[in-house]
């Protein structure tokens, strides 16, 4: 929208003729208030209306940050090699892991995330950006010097969280990655409490309707908390001491952490909680590294040779049929708690702020010293 009028709108246009970043348009078109029901959602993303199916015409191309063109290039590149080296559902889901891209998701395989609560799974966080920061150091570091190494590392992961979209949960774990690169670099101990509160300063003061209207943002800090405070605490009352085979220890701590921090904002928002998902998680979370790894190698390949990124596709596609297997099978076996549900929305605030006062005890009274880089 051009002055006197300016502003963000919602588009809702047909599938063709598409478009791309960067075209200039001519759209007409009846702008209409969003509706009242997800005026809390729009105004998070300071939409101020919604234009439905307009008339669109193309003026011309290339018009944005050639930047941030040339990111969104590079995202569809790494979208497509998945494509040519997986079958499709698996293709979608590796680059729901890697880089977060959902729109090539199937309504079935949406909604068995959801009812086996691991939609997270595609919910970038700081796997992907401690992968990243760590690869580049590694290569950097033979032969340029450190400084050089962490300036490279910090401007890649910046560049990721762009061409990524830039979700609550990636941007939170790429601040707190900069934190702890920036840490290394100036020879100062890592406070994760003090990057937590640091991190969500910025992106509230980036964007104040962050913190009362942003869900993804609420979830990524409760769930972060919860692994960071409350795990040591399960550890320690359960006599945990070691990751089990393939971590499942450490994922079911983490997990129920995770899901007990955020229960009343799932039941709040979602309308139900399902017990499956903790055993969801337990079998997934193990696999999870290696088939992120994989798929960053096989996008890597996939720059050189189609060929190569077959050969690690192979592979691959093992680790992806045992995953969706397992989201297919919890989808199934979901067991919501219906009847919470409705005591959580007739005690509301004051339900939360007991529920969490007994948590904070818990964690008061069995904290651990065990502290995790997130």
């Amino acid at each position: 929208m051009q002055k006197p009028y300016s502003g963000r709108v919602k588009l809702i246009a047909q599938r063709y003729p598409s478009f791309a970043y960067g075209d200039l348009v001519k759209i007409k078109g009846n702008i209409q208030k969003p509706p009242p029901e997800s005026e809390n959602y729009y105004a998070k993303e300071g939409v101020l209306g919604i234009v439905g199916f307009p008339q669109i015409e193309l003026i011309k191309s290339r018009q944005g940050n050639p930047v941030k063109e040339a990111l969104l290039s590079f995202r569809n590149k790494i979208i497509s090699i998945f494509k040519q080296v997986l079958p499709s559902e698996k293709a979608a889901f590796m680059a729901g892991l890697t880089i977060g891209a959902r729109e090539d998701f199937s309504k079935e395989l949406t909604e068995n995330m959801k009812q086996s609560g691991t939609t997270h799974l595609v919910a970038l966080s700081g796997y992907n950006i401690s992968i990243i920061a760590i690869a580049v150091m590694a290569i950097l570091g033979g032969f340029l010097s450190h400084q050089l190494s962490f300036y490279f590392a910090t401007a890649i992961i910046v560049l990721f969280v762009l061409m990524t979209g830039a979700e609550a949960s990636v941007v939170r774990a790429a601040i707190m990655g900069i934190i702890a690169l920036l840490s290394t670099h100036a020879q100062r101990i890592y406070s994760l409490r003090n990057a937590i509160v640091i991190a969500a300063f910025l992106m509230i003061l980036f964007n104040p309707n962050v913190l009362v209207f942003d869900v993804g943002f609420q979830l990524s800090f409760l769930a972060l908390l919860g692994i960071v405070y409350l795990a040591p605490v399960i550890k320690n009352l359960f006599k945990i001491e070691t990751p089990g085979f393939l971590g499942w220890k450490e994922n079911l701590t983490q997990t129920l952490s995770a899901q007990l921090f955020v229960l009343p904002l799932l039941i709040s928002v979602f309308g139900f909680f399902s017990l499956s998902s903790i055993f969801a998680n337990i079998l997934i979370l193990g696999v999870v590294p290696l088939a992120m790894g994989l798929g960053f190698i096989m996008a890597g390949l996939g720059l050189i040779s189609i060929f190569l990124a077959k050969m690690i596709g192979l592979i691959a596609s093992i680790i992806l049929s045992y995953m969706l297997f397992i989201i297919d099978l919890f989808s199934h076996l979901s067991l919501p708690i219906p009847i919470l549900t409705g005591q959580v929305k007739s005690f509301g605030i004051i339900f939360a702020i007991g529920y969490y006062a007994i948590l904070i005890w818990l964690i008061i009274k069995y904290k651990g010293n065990e502290e995790r880089r997130i």
